[in-house]
């Protein structure tokens, strides 16, 4: 079967470009040709561009374009050769297909950059047309949705299958539907990135943060932290003056290697929650609210919660940490398998 994936692709983000990534091996790994459409949505390319330009330190957000490009170019299997943004094509582009996914991310997002397109429910395609199904997708925020539901839920009575990867989607879906959708994992639970992975060449023990620190008291956690183990401290992605290493121009493969080389990881991103249980770090966040529903929904299916620490702490700056210096995966670890071949099973029943 050929299976194009439809799906944000075309940014900055590290997490959206390696679930990409994951969904193509994923859907490879079970037989089928695939790749991902090379559908580049016109604002969110002019954001991509626009966070180089403003950038404080342009030269390493310029080369972290330039390396994510080439990752894109390069391991995503795009079609078709050149890219496009007139949503118009997409119809004829997918009709070469018998299959398209949608997701993962926030494919079914009724707000935010793109929220002047419904096309990531796959509305374009006619009811003869290739298969439809969405893999992982996510809603983000529902608070704002409108009469366009009820064309919504038509559309997704045309899919052959839905999963989505947290309740807040599954309810919001389910609602559309009729029924509830499967719950299944981000793809890169599904994934193998050994091929893609550049290991730091500082390899000396240190404690990885990723994301924005927005609380006044998450600078001293995560200095306590590396204070009592002993470890050097290195962001990615963001710039942090607690700091002793930023990588702000890291390339895919180097955050990959980053996350599998941590001895320690404070996250407050989605994937960075996600690559600390792929490579079974221990590790510690803070859930703002615009996080609960991703984060916390996940922490929860693998019995984690004690890894999160409430935002109200952080601010006061009065968190205890003994808790957190270590994680034993024993508990977790059936959940991660149980809900990993369930992630599999769906896909490959999805497509067979």
């Amino acid at each position: 079967m050929r299976v194009g994936i439809l799906t944000y692709h075309h940014t900055l983000n590290y997490g959206a470009t390696l679930q990409a990534f994951s969904t193509r091996q994923a859907v490879e790994r079970l037989g089928h040709q695939a790749h991902v459409i090379d559908f580049r949505h016109r604002k969110a390319v002019a954001i991509a561009r626009a966070q180089v330009k403003r950038a404080p330190s342009r030269i390493e957000m310029l080369s972290r374009f330039i390396a994510t490009r080439r990752f894109i170019r390069d391991e995503l299997n795009l079609y078709p050769a050149k890219h496009f943004m007139d949503e118009g094509l997409l119809h004829p582009t997918c009709m070469d297909l018998d299959a398209v996914v949608t997701g993962s991310d926030e494919v079914f997002r009724i707000d935010g950059v793109r929220n002047n397109t419904t096309v990531y429910y796959l509305d374009f395609l006619p009811p003869d047309g290739p298969r439809r199904v969405s893999y992982a997708a996510c809603s983000g925020i529902t608070e704002d949705a409108d009469q366009r539901n009820r064309r919504l839920s038509d559309v997704l009575g045309e899919f052959h299958a839905v999963s989505v990867r947290d309740h807040t989607t599954a309810d919001y879906i389910g609602t559309l539907l009729g029924r509830e959708p499967a719950q299944v994992l981000d793809p890169t639970f599904l994934a193998d990135f050994s091929a893609v992975t550049t290991p730091p060449k500082d390899r000396s023990p240190y404690l990885l943060v990723y994301g924005p620190m927005s609380q006044p008291g998450e600078g001293r956690l995560v200095t306590a932290l590396a204070e009592r183990l002993n470890l050097r401290i290195v962001a990615a992605g963001h710039r942090h003056a607690i700091a002793h290493q930023n990588h702000l121009g890291a390339s895919p493969q180097q955050w990959l290697g980053l996350f599998q080389h941590a001895s320690y990881v404070y996250a407050t991103y989605f994937h960075g929650v996600v690559f600390s249980i792929i490579n079974r770090k221990p590790f510690a966040t803070v859930l703002h609210e615009d996080k609960w529903r991703k984060i916390g929904d996940l922490l929860k299916k693998f019995e984690l919660e004690s890894r999160i620490v409430p935002a109200e702490q952080a601010e006061r700056g009065d968190v205890g940490i003994d808790h957190l210096l270590t994680l034993d995966y024993a508990t977790a670890e059936p959940h991660i398998t149980r809900w990993t071949d369930q992630s599999r099973a769906f896909l490959s029943e999805a497509l067979a």
